[in-house]
């Protein structure tokens, strides 16, 4: 347990050095590059390769083993040193009204390990990472495509406010399918005036094309069409209000209302995306998925390496049997096998070892068994 501790706090305190390192070394100039970009075109440049791919190469690789891991320590966030901080800090109230009366960390240490669905943001984010990391039809990544369509859409609506005529042709296609009327956006917007203007921007035939590739390829298909997906963000959203409720009951039906609102929103865009017709117009979009087969899947082996060893911590603070060099290979493990074997012999001999006593690995027959 004592070397597991050692090896889980030289993890974490390289991962802040690393932190901040790279901060010092990185960050600052990218700032640096950010200020003197001469166009939105050249930020979005930096960003994208400074910091949203390097991201999400990341994440496609490590988020999921991340919560993994984080599903399996979360029951031991009562150990952290985070409560000695907020503690100290000042930033939270001790004795607020919503506690009961309640111990403010037992209170908050069942809210984050029981009340927090994660479940439903693990399969959430399982969900996002396989449609984000999967190829889209030009063998880019989706998060990629995604990445693109943001910066397109910053386009259109530079364009859209601009008071300039629209050129003739944008990439191809008339100038007047990246300009949109903003008028329903700006003057006491409703969602039904914002979508009766785009489905009558999209029934145009012939930007029909450029909408299809920009918003509508198969990596948005993807997406909208993920009921799993759909499902764990309801669920989620459900269970934080629910939450929120809870801990502020005097705002239930203002919150629960807001809720309802917006819920209805995202259905009826749902519907919208996944059946887009033109009633008026033969214009057809056409929404296929994907697939996932080409997904990377999770391969991080150095941090998940870390993380096992987190994981088995907390198994071993449960009383679980756990091999300290299972994850090892060759001359690696042979040193782990020689070093637990010596740690068993001195427990033996000394009184304090794990086949002695209740707590140890054997049970009560050993030599050390007084003091196990």
């Amino acid at each position: 347990k004592q070397w597991y501790q050692r090896r889980v706090a030289i993890t974490a305190g390289g991962a802040f050095c690393d932190t901040i390192g790279w901060v010092q070394d990185e960050f600052i100039g990218i700032v640096e590059s950010l200020i003197i970009a001469k166009n939105a075109a050249a930020v979005f440049d930096i960003l994208e390769g400074e910091i949203y791919t390097p991201l999400m190469e990341w994440s496609c690789k490590c988020a999921t083993d991340v919560m993994s891991s984080w599903m399996s320590c979360k029951a031991g966030i009562g150990e952290a040193k985070i409560w000695d901080l907020i503690r100290m800090s000042g930033m939270m109230d001790p004795k607020a009204a919503y506690l009961g009366g309640e111990d403010f960390k037992v209170f908050w240490e069942n809210i984050i390990v029981n009340e927090i669905p994660w479940a439903s943001m693990n399969t959430l984010l399982e969900r996002m990472m396989s449609n984000l990391c999967q190829k889209s039809e030009d063998q880019d990544k989706c998060y990629g495509y995604f990445y693109k369509t943001v910066t397109k859409l910053f386009d259109w609506y530079m364009n859209s406010v601009s008071k300039k005529e629209a050129p003739a042709k944008v990439q191809g296609y008339p100038g007047h399918c990246s300009k949109f009327n903003l008028t329903h956006m700006t003057d006491n917007p409703t969602f039904t005036g914002i979508k009766d203007a785009l489905v009558s921007k999209f029934c145009v035939e012939e930007c029909s094309d450029l909408y299809q590739d920009v918003l509508l390829g198969c990596c948005t298909a993807s997406m909208i069409q993920d009921e799993e997906l759909e499902r764990s963000l309801v669920e989620i959203a459900e269970s934080l209000t629910s939450l929120y409720t809870k801990i502020y009951p005097e705002e239930e039906e203002s919150t629960t209302g807001i809720l309802e609102e917006y819920f209805g929103y995202a259905q009826d865009a749902m519907e919208m995306l996944r059946n887009p017709t033109c009633e008026d117009s033969t214009v057809e979009y056409e929404l296929r998925a994907c697939g996932e087969e080409s997904s990377e899947g999770n391969t991080c082996v150095q941090l998940q390496s870390a993380m096992m060893a987190i994981k088995q911590q907390m198994e071993s603070q449960c009383g679980e049997i756990t091999d300290p060099c299972a994850n090892l290979e060759g001359v690696k493990k042979q040193k782990c096998k020689r070093k637990e074997k010596n740690e068993n012999k001195d427990g033996d001999n000394g009184g304090n070892g794990k086949s002695g006593g209740g707590g140890g690995r054997g049970g009560g027959g050993g030599q050390g068994g007084g003091g196990g």
